[in-house]
């Protein structure tokens, strides 16, 4: 089991930009699910439009409380990049920084 000792991720969202734009929603590949909470879980994501409490889904992506982001700071593009930094090592508390090309 190799030990998982990193603080942030980098999400490509080339591949699901349709869906992330349509539905309001993040997917976090398999080999980062590591970093979250388990399936159903709660967590905050800290990002610029305030606190948001979402979970990863059984299918891997975070949508519960997204639409506000979205609204915000949509519609990203597939050039876009989404940084996610875990704020604690309880895996409570992430902030969510996106950067637009």
């Amino acid at each position: 089991e190799p030990v998982h000792d990193i603080d942030s991720i980098s999400l490509d969202l080339s591949k699901d930009i349709h869906t992330v734009n349509k539905y309001n929603k993040i997917y976090i590949p398999q080999k980062f699910r590591f970093f979250f909470p388990k399936t159903g879980a709660d967590f905050i994501l800290n990002t610029n439009i305030g606190n948001i409490r979402t979970h990863i889904t059984a299918s891997g992506y975070f949508s519960a409380g997204m639409q506000g982001w979205f609204k915000i700071n949509g519609p990203v593009d597939f050039s876009d990049k989404i940084f996610i930094k875990s704020l604690d090592d309880g895996k409570n508390n992430y902030e969510l920084i996106h950067i637009s090309k």
